[in-house]
């Protein structure tokens, strides 16, 4: 057995924040040991990963935040700092990315709500060779193995209360995980979402084929939620996510019991205008899993637009058209582009719930979609991409369109920061940067950039 090493944490890695360090010229990555904290370790036999750790000397930025699974999951790795230390590493996350333009970076906005913020979670069934039944997250460092998660600090109470009696179902019946090496078995994921004062609630059984599970099964695994949760507002869905070797994968909805939608209403009250806006949430919608950040997001990102009734808004990556239906009350038009089918159907079901006039959605890839607007007059933007960013093709046409005024808003700083290089070199500069602390304990940031066409001034 080899003897501890002693060693401390220089810095957070940005994608897990986890704690890293160096042995014989190696870097490995701990989770739960932060910067300024020193600690004995031992290597594991195969020298890639570390076996044992012991705190020797903790850090005054600690906080006593407990959660069980904490070894297990690999959700809150920040877990264990205060959250005024999360906040200023995360802000010195964005000011060692965004260096060239640091005098235009804002404070990283708080999360009004510190835990159980998330509106949306989901869990995975999972099933090992002795036929081990569990429901829950992905254990950490597994193999897409889920542990039976018997509690969490970021959703409601309700969710892991449905979590166990969706487990004790998939205990006692015939139904088997879905296994995706092999192409066997059939249950994947538990779907859970709310609205915010969380009056309704939904429920979603996401399976590879919705005809091998009975309906008898359905109604007993319906019927143990209810007996538990009687009077609540729940909606039932099945979503068949079909994977199949040469056949490019399906997903879709089909609703067992219920409103096919649940609603969100937001009130917004600013640039002189009050107004609400309603959106219609099923299991697949694109809608932040936070509300509470999720309104400051879509508030300061229309607000940096600084738009007139005469402005023309293009809403790239738009989704469920969400930042396009606030925009709608202030320009004159707005035009989404959606590739996603089932967000460009909650789109347009929420256009017509909100009574916009100005506004439409179109279905299709952005690069070749937004070629087709080259003589639409449009003079704003919103970017709001995968976390993979935009594409070369994209910010071609951009360069073609030329927009006053782009607002990127994105959950991967690092590619944005790359995409605003290339904004930069076709004529935008950067007018504001404002971080937002979206999700606490997590490493995650959503970032909010403003960019202003200076070839045209």
């Amino acid at each position: 057995m080899s003897l501890p090493n002693k060693s401390h944490i220089s810095h957070l890695c940005s994608k897990t924040g986890f704690g890293k360090f160096s042995h014989l010229k190696k870097s490995f990555s701990v989770k739960g040991v932060y910067p300024g904290e020193e600690f004995t370790y031992t290597l594991a036999r195969n020298k890639k990963t570390v076996d044992q750790i012991e705190l020797v000397a903790k850090s005054h930025d600690r906080s006593e935040n407990f959660c069980p699974h904490f070894d297990q999951c690999g959700g809150c790795s920040l877990l264990g700092l205060s959250i005024n230390a999360q906040q200023k590493w995360k802000q010195k996350l964005i000011e060692e990315l965004f260096h060239l333009d640091l005098d235009k970076i804002f404070p990283i906005i708080t999360n009004p709500l510190s835990f159980h913020y998330r509106n949306k979670v989901e869990m995975t069934f999972s099933q090992n060779l002795k036929n081990e039944k569990k429901l829950g997250f992905i254990q950490f460092q597994s193999r897409g193995f889920a542990f039976s998660t018997s509690t969490c600090l970021l959703i409601p109470n309700w969710m892991i209360e449905i979590k166990k009696i969706t487990e004790d179902w998939f205990c006692q019946s015939t139904l088997e995980a879905f296994y995706l090496p092999k192409m066997t078995g059939n249950l994947k994921n538990l779907i859970m979402r709310s609205n915010r004062d969380q009056s309704e609630w939904i429920v979603a059984l996401v399976v590879q084929d919705k005809e091998q599970i009975s309906l008898d099964e359905q109604n007993r695994w319906i019927q143990a939620i209810e007996s538990h949760y009687v009077g609540q507002k729940i909606a039932y869905f099945l979503v068949e996510n079909k994977v199949q070797k040469g056949v490019a994968t399906t997903t879709s909805l089909h609703l067992i019991k219920g409103k096919d939608a649940i609603k969100e209403v937001m009130k917004f009250d600013f640039l002189g205008k009050k107004f609400d806006v309603t959106m219609n949430i099923n299991p697949l919608s694109f809608f932040q899993p936070n509300f509470e950040t999720a309104q400051i997001i879509y508030q300061k990102a229309i607000e940096s637009l600084e738009l007139s009734d005469a402005d023309r808004v293009l809403d790239l990556y738009c989704g469920s058209g969400t930042f396009g239906i606030i925009a709608s009350h202030f320009a004159k038009k707005v035009i989404g582009i959606e590739i996603n089918p089932n967000a460009v159907l909650d789109g347009n079901a929420s256009i017509n719930e909100n009574k916009i006039s100005n506004m439409e959605i179109l279905l299709g890839d952005a690069k070749i979609e937004i070629k087709k607007l080259l003589n639409h007059s449009l003079n704003k933007m919103i970017l709001d991409p995968p976390r993979a960013g935009l594409e070369s093709a994209v910010i071609e046409v951009i360069e073609r369109i030329r927009p006053e005024k782009i607002v990127y808003v994105s959950c991967n700083p690092k590619t944005q920061k790359e995409d605003v290089i290339r904004l930069n070199e076709i004529g935008y500069k950067v007018e504001k940067i404002q971080p937002v602390d979206q999700f606490t304990h997590t490493p995650h940031i959503e970032n909010i950039v403003v960019l202003k066409n200076i070839k045209n001034d």
